[in-house]
């Protein structure tokens, strides 16, 4: 694995395999308050008013007091409440295997200068996409077995093998990236990361780091670090896809 020097945040590090090649108010205050709001409640209740206390000699006649019966009250049945069947609710889960993330939506050149852009997804039921650069050794080493995975997920598997080569920036670097590709007889589709890509690539801080997409453009499953055999990809591939 070679260090591309991607920022400290949102790091990704996870892999299916351990990768080879690596290159790297407090409770006495108010009991007081309650006992002085007691108190003074109490006092109120034994002071003497205004008016001089009746005597024991003097009498009072209390008048009596009507009696006057409570009106009946009128009983009203309940309207009957309509039961309105619940909607449908449509489920938001993601599909198993999505980890929820959707791939840029993208127009990127290939190596040729030919414009691809994500509607390639559709028309696989799975994409895997190999991220990787002309300056590292390991990216190298496991191009010849790239390239024979992908005319194998082409024809039995209905899958398909893309890379994105991150370090084209001139026409050196370009030719370098195709004579590797030609030495290693891959012949499967490099693209050259647009503005949109390249910013997404940047939680990923080695190369080579492969990850896989559905045909709606989501990842699937965790992002596979450093590299690896042809027989480790296919592994990989068919439990993705349920073979």
């Amino acid at each position: 694995m070679q260090n591309i020097d991607a920022p400290a945040t949102g790091k990704t590090r996870g892999s299916f395999f351990s990768g080879r090649s690596v290159r790297r108010v407090p409770g006495f205050m108010m009991v007081l308050l309650l006992v002085a709001m007691t108190a003074a409640g109490c006092g109120q209740g034994l002071g003497t008013g205004s008016s001089s206390p009746l005597s024991a000699s003097e009498s009072v006649a209390i008048a009596p007091v009507e009696s006057a019966a409570p009106k009946p009250v009128e009983s009203a049945s309940p309207k009957p409440v309509e039961s309105a069947a619940p909607k449908p609710v449509e489920s938001t889960a993601p599909k198993p295997g999505r980890s929820g993330t959707k791939f840029p939506d993208f127009a990127m050149q290939d190596l040729d200068g030919n414009t691809v852009d994500h509607t390639i997804f559709s028309g696989r039921d799975l994409t895997m996409v190999n991220m990787w650069g002309t300056f590292c050794p390991p990216c190298i080493a496991e191009m010849p077995d790239l390239g024979k995975l992908a005319k194998v997920l082409e024809s039995d598997y209905n899958a398909q093998l893309i890379g994105l080569v991150v370090d084209i920036g001139d026409a050196e670097t370009l030719a370098l990236a195709k004579d590797i590709l030609s030495r290693s007889k891959a012949a499967h589709l490099n693209l050259i990361p647009d503005a949109g890509v390249s910013e997404f690539l940047q939680q990923f801080e080695f190369v080579p780091t492969t990850f896989f997409i559905d045909k709606d453009g989501y990842i699937l499953g965790q992002p596979v670090v450093g590299g690896h055999s042809y027989g480790d990809y296919l592994v990989l591939v068919k439990d993705l896809l349920g073979k």
